[in-house]
């Protein structure tokens, strides 16, 4: 932290008398005293001034004063600022410039060093009109009447009065009128006038006849009815600035009326006019305000920073102090040090006199800023007003969602003369515009970014609009049109309108061939020294070349070939490489296959990719069940899909019913021997399951476990989202021949999403390069010039650095946006150019999905880099496509290169040029089988024990690319329930029980009960079946049985009542049956046994005559009591 010190005026004497630096001895205007002050005292910030000659005339390092003051002769100065480290200055650092002028100071110039080596501004001490005190050519008029041309330079004013310092009198009169005449040999190295009046009330200035600033006056042409709208009672200086077109070489004359509400003043008139230079680099903020003094503090390590959740669009108004007024027709912005989402994407720039009613000055749409702490720049090329407030309007951002944010360092309006520019004749390069229906237009360029007000004739085909400020035809067309001949016009920097011709056609891109786009995004000024080819790989022919291109702009080259393999050769002439410069290779879905920059060390590389679409958008055909039945069994594999599915391209899909929607396409590949990977895209709004050759490759937005018809989506989208998975391609589950691809979609509400489905396929080259379509991150968080977007750039001329003391734990991450997978099996690390021993010899590559559960790809240690810029590249084991890749530092030990300086002891820290990933073949690979995911040789590939169990099961992937045996593992996992199908049973006293089942949710358990469960009842210890025959009654009583194993227990409760057993009526019956029939039978018996007694006494009566009679047998009693 750098302290301020105190402004001080030094009154130094320089190589030659003439250069006293005695304020009050300069003789102005052939001289003036200047004040040159540095803000911030940093050591290593330094400056000088130099005048035309390339002599210096005040020299600046921290043994001098901040502030020093010189007596400088009229001309042109130019100031050159250095950093003896190599750098810029820091953002608080500034050299202003000031001349006394009528007894005071006033500003003049301010810059600071943005660039490296050095940067340089340049000044003008050039004064054709002096104020009053030092000016003989000064003259004024009172009266009643307002001659006629009085403002112009033909006019004779030598009927004037002069006007000086002695010779200031009072007026009554309303109006006063002052001219001066001047003349100017050259208009060279100027950019500007400023003229600055000291006045009450209403002020009215023209330059040579044309009126160029009005305040505090009523409307209309000048005449004696004009009054003021208010002023002030006491004179104050206005400046106006103007473009140097308004002024001639030769005679020219300013002219100024001041209109009076009092009614007598003295006449404390006073006007100068200074010619300017260098206004066209750095801006003029030190005389007003901002309603956010962020964008014009010049400092990058400020910025807005605006939810969009408060406001849509987001005003920005410069006002300029004391009625001053300007003309900006240039602005420049400087980007954000944070993520690209927060840029602003469409704005509107306006000005306007009174603050309240505003002019439409420039208005940009879909503009998309790449570098960070960047400035791009843009031309108002139609404006010459003079306004005292500036709006800047952001009405859309590169994310235009209603939770981002706005996000902008630097708003920075500047003047430049067009009139000295050279500008080259009016064309569109190309002139010959190709595009494809559904594909993206190309983008051509103006010849130079002095033309505006673009019109075209005839009308553009359906889908292209043209810009009226860039002249950039865009858009997608959906119809073929034949080539035909449009007239483009444009208003060039001098107002002049221009035309030129240009050729247009849109044909289709189908059958065998494939579309896609190359965007060239040129945001440096180094367009012209790059060129490209595009060659065929399967026959070796150039299809495409460039030989330069424009700076500052992006070039969109609409491609429609056959569908093979491409080697995209950038070139440059010499080995310095793109630098920030990029090209995409973009599909017609709008995803990015491609991003690549010729790297530093070669004049050109080749880089190959596949374009040609396995599964295409659009027009692919696809089966499908919609009707919100559930699919068959089968329906995502090779074999069983059925075949009376309806079918339909993506583009016709009918509505679909119900919840989930089932489609499937099969699809045809050669030989994958060139590819890694095959990339697989789904249009997603509510949820999806994808499969692959009838495994399942990625859920998206669906719980885990079974998923049904019924299953709703655990999230919806604001909007469609194309979400990427990689597969790899020797995982196993991608084959030569043909294969089919399944998707199944799964709505938050069956009642909302309308059916948007859509999806493809496309193979990725062997050893690509894959960080594109992504943010990147770090720790520590740093987004500036040496920030992580650094470490992501492909670019090794740049790089993160960050000065800390511990290094240890740093890392870089970066995160794929809308949830994409990617499959990297390889990295390169490249070190920077300078202080080797901030550079990491340990680290670690992490991967998630999830931003919490992190896998360890690789692991590294003692990595020593020798040179500059180096890059080392390894391989990491890994076959499994990850949304997050992470580089953590472990350990700092490298040894300082041989060019390295003190400074790198002095300020230590982490620091790192590139991180890369890369999806590449490996040399061995076991494929997918059975649940386990493919591996590379000697790897131990894992899979879950099978449900109700935890642990592992694992095998060992050989050098031959052959399994080995599972071993397992396994334990069982704690239960989750046991439950019976009812809470209460009610049993009856000696009668059999219906066997009670319970459901156990978990496996391997113990069941019991407590208490004891009524005697004759039962638990089976390994079912929890309740089984048997209670033999008492029992009241209600509530028993917990509980399930356990080694891992944990479940329980629940079960209330079980014994009621007694009822009165058994039949049984009564039977018994009161059988006791009649009892009776019956010995009655019967008895009658018979009488009967039969009666018989035998007749016979014994016979013979008891001779025999002697016996005693009788005793009566038998009853045996039987009913």
């Amino acid at each position: 932290m750098y302290s301020y010190c105190l402004s001080f005026l030094l009154v130094i004497t320089l190589e030659t008398p003439s250069r006293l630096a005695l304020a009050q001895e300069c003789p102005f205007p052939s001289q003036a005293s200047v004040r040159v002050t540095k803000l911030n005292s940093v050591s290593s910030e330094t400056f000088k001034v130099m005048n035309a000659a390339g002599t210096d005339v005040v020299t600046y390092d921290t043994s001098k004063p901040l502030q020093q003051t010189v007596c400088l002769p009229m001309g042109l100065y130019t100031v050159e600022m250095m950093h003896g480290g190599g750098s810029i200055w820091e953002d608080a650092s500034a050299v202003t410039i000031e001349a006394m002028v009528a007894g005071e100071y006033i500003t003049i110039a301010r810059g600071r060093m943005n660039s490296t080596p050095k940067d340089t501004f340049t000044f003008a001490l050039n004064w054709p009109i002096a104020n009053a005190a030092a000016n003989t050519n000064m003259k004024y008029m009172m009266g009643s009447t307002i001659p006629a041309d009085w403002t112009t330079v033909s006019f004779s004013d030598a009927s004037w009065t002069a006007l000086t310092d002695s010779n200031r009198p009072s007026t009554t009169e309303k109006i006063v009128l002052f001219r001066n005449a001047f003349s100017l040999t050259s208009k060279a190295g100027y950019h500007g006038v400023e003229m600055r009046v000291k006045a009450r009330w209403g002020v009215i200035v023209y330059l040579n006849g044309a009126e160029v600033y009005r305040t505090h006056v009523t409307a209309g042409d000048l005449s004696t009815a004009t009054t003021n709208v208010g002023g002030s009672t006491a004179s104050y200086w206005r400046s106006i600035v103007v473009p140097m077109s308004k002024v001639q070489e030769g005679n020219n004359v300013l002219a100024v009326a001041i209109v009076n509400a009092e009614s007598a003043i003295t006449l404390d008139f006073d006007m100068t006019l200074r010619l300017m230079a260098g206004v066209k680099n750095f801006p003029r903020y030190w005389d007003s305000t901002a309603t956010v003094g962020a964008l014009f503090d010049q400092r990058r390590d400020t910025r807005i920073y605006v939810s969009k959740t408060a406001t849509s669009q987001y005003e920005v108004t410069l006002t300029l102090s004391d009625d001053r007024a300007e003309v900006f027709n240039k602005y420049c912005m400087v980007t954000n040090w944070d993520a690209l989402r927060h840029d602003p994407r469409e704005w509107k720039v306006s000005g306007s006199l009174d603050g309240i009613t505003f002019v439409e000055l420039d208005h940009q749409q879909e503009i998309y800023f790449e570098e960070r702490l960047t400035s791009y720049c843009f031309y108002m090329l139609s404006n010459t007003v003079a306004y005292s407030h500036y709006k800047l309007t952001l009405i859309k951002a590169r994310t235009d969602e209603a939770n981002n944010h706005y996000a902008l360092c630097q708003w920075n309006l500047y003047l430049e003369d067009f009139s000295q520019a050279t500008v080259p004749a009016f064309a569109m390069e190309p002139s010959t515009l190709v595009g494809y229906t559904d594909a993206e237009f190309p983008k051509a360029a103006a010849s130079s970014p002095y033309y505006h007000s673009f019109t075209i004739s005839p009308a553009l085909p359906a889908g292209l609009t043209l810009s009226p400020m860039s002249g950039a035809i865009s858009g997608v067309p959906t119809n073929p049109v034949a080539a035909a001949t449009y007239q483009l016009s444009a208003v060039d920097h001098l107002g002049e309108t221009k035309t030129t011709s240009i050729t247009l056609s849109v044909e289709v891109c189908a059958n065998d061939k494939i579309a896609f786009t190359l965007e060239f995004v040129f945001d440096s000024s180094d367009g012209g020294n790059c060129a490209f080819e595009l060659k065929d790989l399967s026959n070796d022919q150039i299809v495409a070349s460039r030989t330069k291109f424009v700076n500052w702009n992006t070039l969109s080259i609409p491609m429609c070939q056959h569908a093979t393999t491409y080697g995209l050769i950038l070139k440059k002439n010499d080995n310095t490489g793109w630098g920030s410069n990029y090209v995409n290779v973009k599909l017609v879905d709008g995803s990015i296959l491609l991003k690549e920059s010729l790297a530093a060390g070669a004049t050109q590389k080749t880089y190959n990719f596949n374009p040609g679409y396995a599964v295409a958008p659009k027009w692919s055909t696809w089966s499908y069940h919609i009707d919100g039945s559930a699919a068959p069994a089968g329906w995502n594999a090779l074999a069983t899909a059925p075949a009376d599915w309806a079918t339909a391209m993506t583009a016709e899909m009918p509505q679909a019913q119900g919840v989930t929607s089932y489609y499937y396409t099969k699809f045809t590949l050669g030989a994958l021997s060139t590819f890694s990977l095959l990339d697989i895209s789904v249009n997603v709004r509510g949820g999806a399951v994808v499969y692959l050759n009838g495994a399942e490759i990625r859920r998206i937005n669906m719980p885990e476990g079974e998923i049904t018809s019924s299953t709703l989506a655990t999230n919806l989208y604001s909007a469609d989202k194309l979400i990427t998975t990689s597969e790899f391609i020797q995982g196993g589950r991608v084959v030569e021949g043909e294969n089919i691809l399944a998707v199944e979609m799964h709505r938050r509400d069956a009642a909302t999403e309308v059916n948007t489905f859509s999806a493809t396929a496309i193979l990725v080259m062997d050893n690509m390069y894959v960080i594109k379509e992504g943010t990147p991150s770090s720790y520590p968080n740093k987004h500036d010039n040496e920030g992580v977007e650094k470490v992501f750039d492909n670019n090794s001329n740049t790089k993160f650095y960050y000065n800390t003391q511990s290094p240890q734990g740093s890392w870089w991450q970066w995160t794929y946006n809308d949830e994409k997978r990617v499959v990297a099996n390889n990295y390169g690390i490249v070190v920077g150019g300078d202080c080797n021993i901030r550079h990491p010899s340990g680290w670690r590559v992490l991967a998630s999905n999830d931003g919490e559960n992190w896998d360890v790809l690789d692991e590294q240690s003692g990595v020593m880099y020798t040179s500059a810029f180096q890059q080392k590249r390894f391989d990491m084991n890994n076959t499994l496509a990850y949304n997050q890749y992470r580089l953590y530092a472990t350990e700092f030990n490298q040894q300082p290169f041989s060019s390295d300086g003190s400074m790198c002891s002095w300020f230590p820290g982490v620091q790192i040029a590139d991180f890369y990933l890369f999806t590449k073949r490996l040399p061995a690979v076991c494929p997918a089988q059975d649940g386990f995911p493919a591996s590379t040789s000697g790897q131990t590939a894992s899979k879950p024990c099978e449900e109700g169990y935890t642990g592992t099961i694992s095998r060992v992937c050989d050098n031959e690319g052959e399994w080995g045996e599972e071993v397992r593992n396994c334990r069982a996992a704690a239960p989750k329930s046991i439950k019976y199908d009812v809470d209460s049973i009610e049993l009856t006293a000696k009668k059999a029980m219906e066997p009670l089942t319970p459901v156990i949710d978990g496996m391997d358990t113990t069941v019991t009960v407590f208490p004891m469960l009524p005697e004759g009842l039962s638990i089976d210890s390994t079912t929890g079946v309740i089984s048997g025959t209670p033999k008492e009654e029992m009241e209600q009583k509530r028993y917990t049985i509980n399930a356990k194993n080694e891992e944990g227990a479940v329980y629940t409760t079960l209330n079980i009542t014994v009621n007694k057993a009822p009165f058994n009526w039949l049984l009564l019956v039977i018994i009161i049956v059988v006791v009649v029939v009892v009776i019956v039978v010995v009655v019967v018996v008895i009658v018979t046994s009488s009967k039969k007694g009666k018989k035998g006494s007749k016979s014994m009566a016979k013979s008891s005559k001779s025999k002697p009679a016996t005693k009788p047998a005793a009566q038998p009693k009853a045996a039987i009591k009913v």
